[in-house]
């Protein structure tokens, strides 16, 4: 039998206090800023741009062509032919006796002598020790919470939101368009085509911006603010504090002391005695004849023929090419540049600060006090009853079936497997090698020197005169207008690329009779007559 705590639910009343908003209105003063507008005359100094010119010198580098006369040397291939001894190897075959050993396989037997393990059963008494399980009761003390209920009141305060709906007056900024003529700088220039002489008397057409400022007025929108008093509603939540009372159950859980018999299982070792089959292994010799093979040498004669290189000396006519210099006077114009001071006109833009009265509005922020009606929440208390579900726990005796285990002891069979050994003749088959001697006939490869005549491309090298042109990088300075903010026009550098007369050494070609052997010009020209009197001997 047990105690169970059952929960029973009842409906208690409970009065409790909340807060309820009630909107207010009270008046306040503030102060908003008025924007007043009024016209005010500034002089302003403006940097007009004026178009001036002055005189200034620069110097030109003319060239000057004139004519020198300079040795030069040039190296002309020659070709001549030299002797020169090389070792050949010549191959001659001989055939030479050559003995050698052959291991001839040969079958024998031994007797040996090995030891077999033999099982042997006996029977063996055995005690053994067995933990019997045994169920025992105690009694046992243990603490219980039991649940008490009581009531306490308790007070609270609510906030209490209350909405109200006020009227108000803001100052909302619009926009005015409005048009006023403004003074602006213009420039009226225009493109002129003008002409320079470059460094080396070259003249060149460009195109030069001629500015021309000029004021204008030109009407210009301006948008401005204008503020503007507009009615408006808008609401109000005002807080109002409420104190509410109720009573609340309180649990509280009272230990009490109980007691309860407990069953619990003790394991008693018992001792028997058991007999049990044990397997001994017994050793015992016996002999077996065992055949094995013996590899015995035998030694052979054979006759094999042999490839030896012999060396022989011969000759053959290499042809070489000689470089030999050979001086010559050619003439050569060279360019000289010779500086001259030129002048030339240069257009300046020079700023001339100018002065003038311009009338501007202003707009000043003016205080102004006004007032308001503020609406605010108060929270007031209000005291309301509400029924409220209560659950109480009520004790209730109950009783149960609760399992427990018990062990009985049991004597019960079972069959083991036992394994004996029991000796028993077999035959088998055992594999050995035996070397039977087999004559075959096999293909070799054998290698001969045969001579043969090839032919060869014997490269040398012949001066060729080539053409070609040279490019290089000059300087020229050009002018190029740059837009600015106060548009004034510069001179910039600028670097460009461009062709121009370059004096440079040329390969003048002419015609060299150079000798060629015909035992290797045979072989180019097929024994064609093209070769002129170099290849008589090969027509």
């Amino acid at each position: 039998t047990y105690t169970v705590a059952r929960p029973v639910w009842r409906e208690v009343p409970r009065q409790f206090t909340e807060m309820v908003p009630e909107q207010q209105v009270r008046t306040e003063t503030f102060t908003v800023c008025r924007p007043v507008w009024r016209e005010v005359e500034r002089q302003v100094t403006e940097m007009v741009p004026e178009t001036q010119t002055r005189t200034e010198s620069f110097t030109v580098c003319r060239p000057v062509w004139r004519e020198v006369e300079r040795q030069i040397t040039e190296m002309v291939p020659e070709t001549q032919t030299r002797t020169e001894t090389y070792t050949v190897n010549r191959p001659v075959w001989r055939e030479v006796p050559r003995q050698f050993t052959v291991m001839v396989p040969e079958q024998q037997v031994r007797t040996e002598t090995y030891t077999v393990c033999r099982p042997v059963w006996r029977e063996v008494e055995r005690q053994i020790t067995e933990m019997v399980p045994e169920t025992q009761t105690r009694t046992e003390t243990y603490t219980v919470n039991r649940p008490v209920w009581r009531e306490v009141p308790r007070q609270f305060t609510v906030t209490v939101n209350e909405m109200q709906q006020r009227e108000g007056v803001r100052t909302v900024m619009r926009p005015v368009t409005e048009t006023v003529m403004e003074t602006v700088c213009r420039d009226a220039g225009q493109c002129e085509i003008r002409t320079y002489t470059d460094c080396c008397g070259n003249t060149h057409c460009c195109k030069v911006w001629v500015p021309n400022v000029v004021q204008e007025q030109v009407p210009r929108q301006i948008c401005r603010m204008q503020p503007e008093q507009v009615p408006y509603t808008y609401t109000v939540c005002v807080p109002r504090q409420e104190v509410r009372t109720t009573t609340q159950r309180i649990c509280e859980m009272v230990p009490e002391q109980m007691t309860r018999e407990v069953p619990f299982t003790v394991m008693k070792p018992v001792t028997r005695t058991i007999t049990q089959k044990v397997c001994e292994m017994v050793n015992e010799q016996q002999t077996r004849e065992v055949p094995f093979t013996v590899m015995k040498p035998v030694t052979r004669t054979t006759t094999q023929r042999v490839c030896e290189m012999v060396p022989e000396q011969m000759t053959r006519e290499v042809p070489f090419t000689v470089m030999r210099p050979v001086t010559r006077t050619i003439t050569q114009r060279v360019c000289e540049m010779v500086n001259e001071q030129q002048t030339r006109e240069v257009p300046v833009t020079v700023m001339r600060p100018v002065t003038r009265t311009i009338t501007q509005r202003v707009c000043e922020m003016v205080n102004e006090q006004q007032t308001r009606e503020v609406p605010f929440t108060v929270m007031k208390p209000v005291t309301r009853t509400v029924m409220q579900r209560v659950c109480e726990m009520v004790p209730e005796q109950q009783t149960r079936e609760v399992p427990f285990t018990v062990m009985r002891p049991e004597v019960r069979t079972t069959t083991e497997r036992v394994c004996e050994m029991v000796p028993e003749q077999m035959t088998r088959e055992v594999p050995f090698t035996v070397m039977k001697p087999v004559t075959r006939t096999i293909t070799e490869r054998v290698c001969e020197m045969v001579n043969e005549q090839q032919t060869r491309e014997v490269p040398y090298t012949v001066m060729v005169p080539v053409q070609r042109e040279v490019v290089s990088t000059q300087t020229v300075c050009r002018r190029v207008p740059e837009e600015r903010t106060i548009d004034v026009c510069v001179n910039v550098p600028v670097t460009e690329q461009r062709e121009i007369r370059v004096c440079t050494t040329e390969m003048v070609p002419r015609e060299v009779q150079v000798a060629v052997p015909c035992s290797y010009q045979a072989a180019a020209c097929n024994g064609a007559a093209a070769c002129g009197n170099a290849c008589v001997s090969c027509r």
